[in-house]
């Protein structure tokens, strides 16, 4: 908090406080606190503190629980609802599901409005710079799809990052994301170390006070993961393309309408051309028998020798004698009796 007030900041989204023996969080002078004022036999674990004495707040008391702190933010340009968020960690046996649920009604309740949620999530996605998925990470990034939101997290700097017992734990749990429709409006977004006491860092970002001016443009790639991309790949199969098309600067110069820049080839046909030029192929790995590596013939006579292995007598039991018994019998045109 003393931190924050140093550096300016005018509405902090947080996530575990300190509560002590009372359950909730503590006010301090000059600051507004927002949280759940009916704790019940619960702890806060989410709250909101407004520095900035001129931002117009209003909490939403229908939407906010212990773990989600929904306010309203208002200037002469824009109404802003945000969400501070805290998803039980998995140990909890808390499934995600409900708190997906509740931002999805977040969503629902506030309508057109744009809202950004923050928030420590316990889960983990390549989406928000995590090297691996879990399945927590997964169903949330499904629901913010479904939400039309866009994620923030930028860079490589972890979220959390602690020392236990000598060891360095790190990880990216924490997240922003915005409504698309008001992406426009916020800028430099990025992790802070040191901000914070604790053992996840600080995340900054700014909030335009106006409008921007002309056409917007969302600049997110959350479908398609670019952090991934092989760019140099990339530009060789494009220049291998406009040399096979026999595309030159001078011929697309000479385009002197819509027509002449449509392709016969439809869009996925072609995309999944592209994608089949540029995957690798990976092939079968040869089989081995007894520390032999086989051939071609040797791999197909081992796979039938395993699943349709030959039919010999030396094997059989009683029952298995009996039922052979029998079937020569049906073979030779005899009639079996059942019991």
């Amino acid at each position: 908090m003393i931190e924050a007030e140093k550096r300016g900041v005018a509405v902090a989204l947080i996530q575990e406080p300190y509560v002590g023996s009372i359950g909730e969080m503590r006010g301090r002078r000059g600051v507004r606190v927002f949280q759940n004022t009916s704790v019940g036999d619960g702890v806060v674990k989410s709250a909101i503190a407004v520095f900035d004495q001129e931002v117009d707040v209003v909490q939403l008391p229908q939407l906010t629980t212990n773990n989600i702190v929904v306010v309203r933010i208002q200037t002469g340009a824009w109404v802003i609802t945000l969400a501070s968020v805290y998803l039980e960690c998995p140990k909890h046996d808390h499934p995600i599901g409900a708190d997906l649920d509740s931002l999805a009604r977040i969503d629902r309740e506030i309508g057109s409005a744009g809202w950004i949620l923050g928030g420590d999530v316990n889960a983990k996605s390549v989406w928000w710079g995590s090297p691996v998925n879990d399945h927590r990470g997964e169903e949330l990034a499904g629901c913010l799809d479904e939400l039309n939101m866009a994620i923030l997290n930028r860079g490589k700097i972890p979220t959390f990052d602690t020392i236990r017992g000598g060891k360095r734990y790190q990880s990216f749990v924490d997240i922003t994301a915005c409504s698309m429709n008001i992406l426009d409006l916020i800028e430099d977004w990025r992790v802070e170390e040191g901000l914070t006491c604790s053992d996840h860092n600080g995340v900054v970002f700014h909030i335009k006070l106006e409008k921007s001016k002309g056409i917007g443009i969302i600049r997110t790639t959350r479908k398609y993961n670019s952090k991934k991309a092989n760019w140099q790949e990339f530009n060789g199969k494009l220049n291998q393309l406009l040399r096979d098309k026999n595309i030159t600067n001078s011929e697309i110069a000479n385009i002197d309408n819509i027509d002449e820049i449509e392709d016969r080839e439809g869009m996925w046909e072609g995309i999944y051309r592209v994608i089949g030029r540029t995957s690798r192929r990976e092939e079968d790995l040869p089989l081995v028998k007894n520390g032999e590596v086989l051939d071609a013939k040797g791999s197909a006579k081992f796979l039938a020798e395993t699943f349709y292995p030959e039919d010999l007598t030396t094997s059989d039991n009683e029952q298995h004698q009996d039922t052979r018994r029998k079937a020569e019998m049906v073979n030779a045109g005899e009639q079996v009796g059942t019991v």
